[in-house]
Order: structure tokens, then sequence, then C-alpha cells
């Protein structure tokens, strides 16, 4: 059956979707609170209380920013119709003693009645992704009102920090105790791994023509390799940890299937050599033309790359792709996932960075160069700061709802960054609803429901809200 929906198709309902039905009633709210803060502003000036003047024409200009009197107030200057910031001069107060404090009542009672109207104006709208970013930014719009209310951070999904000082999103605090808990974790899992022990190849290993010197296993799981011993040890090594890890932050995964042989080639002609002879192998020459290649037959795992450090990255990242299709259905057609997901967390295990796409092959078998791994910083860090400088640069919507939705095979190097960039949020600040995100996959694709239509469902935040979220989160935990 065909989809009924395309990709530009989708992108234009769901910015539809963002503008809410009650948006003359939001624009109520905001003549109210513009109408306030005027005349509170007017109040302290007339008993010359200017600081307090001057801080709420800093709401004023917010609000309504051609407003003459508190731009001049606040230092601004007009060069060729435009206000333009100027040098901000201090004022001195010359009020009676008791108006700064008869000021800061009159201050908590207007906030009050603000509250209460925007909690009124929303109360009988229907919880939906959209609606529910309108009432958060309304909300926000309040908190120079009252910066330090923590009822209102916290129905902006917000903690304070102190030892940071400030107000951060709940899913950046998850992430500080989650990279702390990591640590701690990965140590004590590399303390119990088994000690490998020598073993004989497969019985498909032995009927093919290629020599494999190396054959050890631990856990039942067997490693036949062409390269040296002490790297076959270490693939080994981090395959468990990857296992191992997997089952411990996902909890409700169960066991997942894991692959019980892992062939490990160091590339050349072993690669034809080893496509061409495996009994499980397609009569199919694509995968031994390809530099780079990992592929999985029936419970066996094929690592093969000239180099050592990619080999350690797919042995690791196709692991957990193995576990995430067993447990999830998590297949090509999730490339958020599948690239996002398998990086990040294969990041977190072996440490260095995936250069799987440094040549890829499309599905007609020509090649296309990507070049996004000599582009990209070699930490997780550097990823997440290079999705935001994207936004910040102006990168469409239209690419973050793609990087939600796209196949793996048709996705560059902004769709991997961006992808990348939703996982590390999801997984270290809001992994039960990942995991609930990825339980629907396989019912989602058999309804074709579309994947972002799955993200606004199950986050409660339009896609267009969930990126300036992950955006702003990127930024605090980058102060981590």
């Amino acid at each position: 059956m065909q989809r009924p929906w395309t990709l530009a198709w989708l992108v234009a309902s769901l910015l539809l979707l963002a503008v809410p039905a009650h948006a003359q009633d939001v624009g109520k709210l905001h003549r109210e609170q513009l109408e306030k803060a005027k005349g509170l502003a007017a109040w302290a000036d007339e008993r010359d209380f200017f600081t307090g003047r001057d801080a709420i024409y800093r709401i004023v200009v917010v609000l309504d920013p051609s407003d003459e009197d508190a731009r001049k107030a606040l230092g601004y200057k007009k060069k060729k119709g435009e206000w333009v910031e100027g040098k901000y001069k201090e004022p001195t107060d010359k009020c009676e003693e008791g108006v700064p404090a008869e000021f800061a009542d009159l201050r908590a009672a207007a906030y009050a009645e603000l509250l209460a109207h925007v909690t009124a104006e929303f109360a009988d709208v229907k919880s939906t992704p959209a609606a529910n970013g309108v009432r958060m930014r309304e909300y926000a719009r309040l908190l120079p009102w009252s910066p330090d209310d923590p009822e209102l951070h916290a129905f902006l999904g917000e903690t304070y920090d102190p030892e940071r000082s400030r107000w951060i999103l709940l899913e950046s605090a998850a992430a500080i105790a989650d990279r702390a808990a990591r640590v701690e974790l990965l140590e004590k899992m590399r303390e119990k791994l088994p000690e490998a022990t020598p073993c004989n190849p497969d019985e498909y290993a032995r009927k093919m023509n290629i020599e494999f010197p190396v054959c050890v296993e631990s856990r039942n799981v067997n490693c036949t390799s062409t390269v040296d011993e002490e790297e076959t040890r270490a693939l080994l090594d981090i395959s468990h940890m990857m296992r191992d890890y997997f089952a411990a932050v996902f909890p409700r995964a169960g066991k997942p299937g894991y692959p019980t042989v892992i062939y490990v080639l160091d590339g050349g002609n072993l690669r034809r050599a080893f496509f061409s002879q495996h009994p499980l192998c397609k009569p199919d020459d694509l995968e031994w033309r390809v530099p780079l290649t990992s592929s999985w037959l029936q419970g066996r795992l094929v690592v093969s790359a000239e180099s050592k450090v990619l080999r350690k990255d797919v042995t690791t990242f196709q692991t957990c792709g193995y576990a995430l299709t067993e447990k999830y259905g998590v297949w090509v057609e999730d490339g958020w996932a599948q690239q996002g997901l398998c990086s990040y967390l294969s990041y977190n295990v072996c440490g260095t960075r995936l250069s799987f796409w440094q040549i890829s092959e499309d599905r007609y078998g020509g090649f296309k160069n990507k070049d996004w791994t000599d582009r990209v910083p070699p930490t997780t860090d550097g990823w997440l700061s290079e999705a935001r400088r994207l936004v910040d640069e102006g990168q469409p919507m239209g690419k973050w709802v793609r990087a939600l939705a796209i196949h793996t095979s048709q996705m560059d190097w902004q769709d991997v960054v961006m992808s990348h960039a939703l996982a590390a949020y999801l997984f270290e600040g809001r992994r039960p609803e990942l995991i609930a995100i990825l339980e629907r996959l396989k019912k989602a694709k058999q309804a074709e429901t579309p994947m972002t239509t799955v993200f606004e469902e199950e986050l409660g935040l339009t896609v267009q809200d969930l990126r300036d979220r992950v955006m702003r989160w990127i930024g605090e935990v980058a102060e981590i």
C-alpha cells in the first residue's frame, strides 16, 4: 500500500498544526500583560523609583519592542529607523523610603493576576502537542515578573541547579546524573569481562578457503579473525561491553538477540573471498566492493575494514544495532535510531567515533562519498555542538523533520548529526519516553503512522518545540 503522505506534505502539515486555534485569545493575554507593565512602570516613575521603573521597562520591550519610553530609559538609540542598544546609565532613585516595598507588592499582585488569567485561558483547552507548546510559551512569558517562582519553573519542566546557580531543564539535570552513573557502570562492566579462551571456527568458516589464525570465545560468543590475537580479544570484549551496557540502560529490554559468531576481516581480497564463499551470503558482489563492510548472517556478524579503529567502531555499532533490531524492530527505515541511537550508544562504550559513512553505496551499487566525518569533531559533545550550530545558522525546520523520519540509505551527514543529537537528548534526559517510542516502532510501521506523530504523542511536544528544547538542552549539557 502506498503511503498517503510525503515528506513535503508532512512538513507543511506539522507547521500548520503548530498554530493554535485560540491564537486570538493569546493576543488578549499579551495586551493585558503590556497594559499592566506600562501601568506599573508609570507608577514607579511618578514616585521617582527609577530602578523599579527600568526593571519593568525590560518587560515592556519584550512585549512591545517599539515602545519609545522604555527604549530611551534603557539607553537605546534610534538609528535609521531601528533601535540599537546604547550605553545604559544606572539611575539614582529619589523615592520615599516605603516606595520600593510597595512597588514589590504591586508587582507580585500583578504577577499573580496575570498567572491566574493564563491558567484560566487554557483550563478548557484540550491537551495536544500544539496547545501544550502555546501554553508553555505563555507561562515562560511571565518569568520576568517572578524569575524564581519554583511552581512556574516546574510547569516549564525546569529545576534549580545549585552548583551552577541557575534554572535548567529537567532533562539536563537527568543528564548530569546519567553521565556520572555511566562512568561507574562501565568501569564495573570492564572489571567483570570474561576471559576468552581458544576455540575452533564454526562450521561455515571451516568450509571456506580462508585462513583464520585466531579464534577465541567467551560467554558463548565466538570471534573468528584474520587480525592478531590481541585485537581479536579486544573486539570480543567490546562486543560483550555493548551487550551488557544495552541490558543495563534498557532495563525493560529483557534479553534481545546478539550475534553468536563475529567474523573479523582486515579488508583487501579477504572481503571478496568471504562474501563469495560463505554459505549464508547471497550471490551478490556488492558487499565486497564496499571498503568498509558489516553484515548480519543469521546470528553472525561480519566486520571488515582495513583500519583498526573502524573495526572497533563497527563491532560496537553493529552489536548495538543487532540488539535494537531483535528487541524493538529497528531497521533501515528507522534512520534516527539505526544511525543516531547506535552511534550515540556506541560512543559511550568504545569511546571513538564511528566513521561508517566515509564511503557508502546507494541502492543501485553506485558510490557516493560522504564527507561529514571530516567536518564533525570526533567527540559526542562535538556532534551535539555541530547540531546546534546548524540550527543557529538557519537550518530549515524541514531538515529537522526529515531527520526524524528518513530512511538510513537517504541520510546525509546533517541527518546523522541531528538524529545523534535527538538520541542523546532522549537517552540522557527522557529515557522512559525513548523506550516507549522504541516499543511503538513495529506497530507504527504496520499502521503506516508517520514517525513524527509518534514523537509528538509520546513527548507531548510539536516537532518544532522538540527541536527548540533539544537545542537548549545541548547548550546546558555543554557546561556540565
